[in-house]
C-alpha cells in the first residue's frame, strides 16, 4: 500500500535521477491510482490531501536542464522532414515563435492515467475497426505515415479502451526495455463508435505526439502545448489526407473544444485551441 511520505521519496528519487521511464509497471500502477486518489481528494476540498498535492506539484514545478534544446526548432526541422509545405511550416513556427515550454515533469513518465479508469478488454468490433484504420494509415509510402510505420515496426503500440465520453491519450511506457506507446480510447458506446473519418484522424493526432515525445532527448520530455498540439495536428492532418480521409470531422472537434473551454479557469486551454483552429484552417 502507497503512502505518502513512500510517494515523495519516489518522486524525489526519480527527479534526482532524471526523470526517466519507469520500466516496473506495478510500481507505476500504485503511483497513478495514488496522485489520482490525491487529487480527487483534494478536489473535493479535504485540506491533507490539498497539502500533500501543492507539496508534490512544488517538487514537480523543479526545472528540467534544456538548456541545449530547442524544441521548437526540433519540431519544425520534423515537418521539413515530413515533407510538409514549406507555408505551413513557416506559420507553425511563426505561430510558436513566443511560447515558453511548461517545465513541469510529466507525470506520464512516473504512471499512467490511461491505465486508471474502466478499463474494457471486450470491446467487440471495435479494436478491429481501431486497428484496421491504424492498418490503413501504415499501408501509405508517403511521409509521415512511413516513419510512422517503421517507428511502430520497433516500438509496437499498446491499445486501452475505455467506456466514456470519446477522447484519446498518448502515454507511454517501458515494456521489457523497450519504450512503446500506449494509445487510450474513451468512446461511450463500442458499438457505434464516432465516424470512421474522426477516429483515424484523432489516432493520427495521438500518434503525432508519439513522433515528437517518443524522439525527444531523454531529460526533454516536457510540456509546450501549442508546440506539441499543433504539431501532432499538422501530422495527423497529412497523415489521415495520404489514407484518404476527410480531416473536416477533426476540425470541427477542434471548434468544439473552444465552447467546452469557454470559463475562466480554463483560459489558457481556450486560447491554445483558438491557435490550434486558426493553424488547421
Amino acid at each position: 500500500m502507497l503512502t505518502f511520505n513512500k510517494y515523495r521519496q519516489i518522486v524525489e528519487k526519480w527527479q534526482n535521477e532524471g526523470y526517466p521511464f519507469v520500466y516496473d509497471a506495478v510500481l507505476r500502477q500504485e503511483v497513478a491510482v495514488y496522485d489520482k486518489k490525491m487529487n480527487d481528494l483534494a478536489n473535493d476540498g479535504n485540506k491533507e490531501a490539498i497539502q500533500q498535492r501543492d507539496f508534490i506539484e512544488k517538487l514537480f514545478a523543479k526545472p528540467v536542464n534544456v538548456s541545449d534544446f530547442d524544441l521548437g526548432q526540433y519540431l519544425t526541422d520534423k515537418l521539413l522532414h515530413f515533407g510538409v509545405n514549406r507555408r505551413i511550416i513557416n506559420s507553425y513556427a511563426n505561430q510558436i515563435k513566443n511560447e515558453k515550454p511548461d517545465f513541469e515533469a510529466p507525470i506520464e513518465r512516473l504512471g499512467n492515467y490511461t491505465l486508471i479508469g474502466d478499463f474494457v478488454s471486450e470491446c467487440g468490433g471495435f479494436r478491429e475497426k481501431i486497428e484496421q484504420i491504424l492498418d490503413k494509415i501504415l499501408s501509405v509510402n508517403k511521409e509521415p505515415n512511413i516513419t510512422l510505420r517503421q517507428s511502430l515496426d520497433k516500438h509496437p503500440v499498446v491499445f486501452q479502451f475505455m467506456k466514456g465520453k470519446f477522447n484519446a491519450r498518448m502515454g507511454m511506457c517501458v515494456i521489457n526495455h523497450n519504450l512503446r506507446p500506449i494509445l487510450g480510447v474513451r468512446v461511450p458506446d463500442f458499438e457505434n463508435p464516432p465516424k470512421e473519418d474522426l477516429l483515424a484522424t484523432t489516432i493520427a493526432h495521438e500518434l503525432g505526439h508519439w513522433l515528437d515525445f517518443g524522439y525527444r532527448p531523454q531529460e526533454c520530455v516536457y510540456e509546450a502545448s501549442l508546440m506539441q498540439e499543433s504539431f501532432a495536428d499538422i501530422v495527423a492532418c497529412q497523415m489521415a489526407k495520404n489514407a484518404g480521409y476527410d480531416v473536416g470531422l477533426f476540425i470541427n472537434r477542434i471548434e468544439g473544444f473552444i465552447r467546452e473551454f469557454d470559463k475562466p479557469e480554463l483560459l489558457k486551454y481556450r486560447l491554445v485551441s483558438e491557435k490550434r483552429l486558426k493553424m488547421l484552417r
